[in-house]
């Protein structure tokens, strides 16, 4: 994919949030390797798409300072970022955690 082919989208914090609680809680439950490396998959997609369009914004920022669109949309996400960052380390914090530890490192590295 070329960076002309990226179409901004801003980033739903709280749908992202609430994704992640989601995913948070089938990893607290622990219940089979099945559903943790099912929201593990589900993690890395939310991951992904968020750092897709924070990456594009920095750089559309960066190359334009003054563009007031991009400049708005790098704040809201510097504003945003710690939240989603913590609800992730929260998620991992409880992977790691998981009595399936050895099967998930087979599965997900």
């Amino acid at each position: 994919m070329k960076f002309s082919d990226i179409e901004y989208t801003r980033l739903n914090i709280d749908q992202i949030v609430e994704q992640i609680e989601q995913m948070t809680i089938i990893c607290q439950q622990d219940a089979s390797i099945e559903s943790l490396v099912e929201s593990y998959k589900t993690i890395e997609k939310i991951e992904s798409a968020a750092i897709t369009m924070a990456s594009y914004v920095s750089l559309r920022y960066s190359d334009n300072t003054a563009d007031e669109f991009f400049k708005g949309e790098y704040i809201f996400i510097m504003q945003n970022s710690p939240t989603i960052e913590s609800k992730l380390n929260n998620y991992f914090n409880h992977l790691v955690k998981s009595q399936f530890k050895k099967e998930l490192r087979t599965k997900i590295g």
